[in-house]
């Protein structure tokens, strides 16, 4: 596993000149460009993890990841787009230890500070293990919400995406047929969207949504109805969606 440094800006195009010519031109800009920083990890049979890209940033852009690969993903490192122990750690949770295959496993790693200076980092493998299985998580705020996901390790099946946003957490996956599952938790003080729903619902042909989503509606058994409910309920009808729900309340 490494890291290496990119730059935006356009390289410059071939050229044709007379052979022998000193003086060549060639149209690029005059601007530096802004650097990102690139994460790859590969093993030695080619096999490799979703790259992961850190941007000089605090606020993370939906254009940022116009296409990238299924599965990578984008960091923000806020005044500088060097990795630190705290990208570093994000990404061996959330890129590296749900890809683990099963046995053991070596990383090799640089003496990089952000690699070997956070006990934290040291201490990551605090995951329960459960025989035959990994788990894929997105936790919560402050031990609220939060979804995990306990996957056979014989099942083909790729993480797609993890959802982390105040309020609202989810983690979507594929498996080797191109059914999608998702696994939500969104909290009764975070008001459901059309676009919340079209990122989960909107992705796969069989896609089967399961969670909390704190939507009260008359037509699945509840009292009253509330916005998030009525957002859900509309949602349903134009996309011919079946919800199930449980006999008594959660």
């Amino acid at each position: 596993m490494d890291e290496t440094g990119l730059q935006l800006n356009n390289t410059p195009e071939h050229v044709v000149a007379i052979k022998g010519s000193k003086n060549v031109a060639a149209v690029t800009s005059s601007e530096k460009g802004e650097t990102i920083s690139i994460t790859a990890c590969c093993n030695a049979e080619g096999a490799f993890t979703p790259p992961v890209c850190i941007f000089k940033e605090k606020n993370k852009k939906a254009e940022f990841e116009d296409g990238m690969p299924t599965g990578a993903g984008v960091f923000m490192g806020g005044k500088s787009a060097y990795v630190t122990k705290e990208l570093f750690l994000k990404w061996l949770k959330q890129q590296f230890v749900p890809r683990e295959p099963v046995g053991k496993v070596l990383l090799l790693l640089d003496g990089h500070s952000a690699h070997c200076s956070s006990v934290e980092t040291l201490e990551a493998d605090h995951t329960p293990k459960h025989l035959g299985y990994r788990i894929i998580r997105s936790d919560g705020e402050n031990g609220q919400g939060g979804v995990l996901a306990l996957i056979k390790k014989s099942l083909a099946c790729a993480v797609i995406e993890k959802i982390q946003e105040p309020r609202r957490q989810a983690v979507l996956l594929e498996l080797g047929d191109g059914t999608g599952i998702t696994g939500v938790y969104n909290s009764p003080r975070k008001r459901l969207t059309t676009e919340a729903l079209v990122q989960l619902f909107g992705r796969f042909m069989r896609h089967l949504v399961i969670g909390d989503l704190n939507a009260k509606h008359e037509n699945w058994g509840n009292r009253v109805n509330n916005a998030s409910g009525i957002i859900l309920n509309n949602y349903m009808d134009r996309r011919n969606i079946t919800i199930h729900v449980p006999d008594e309340p959660t």
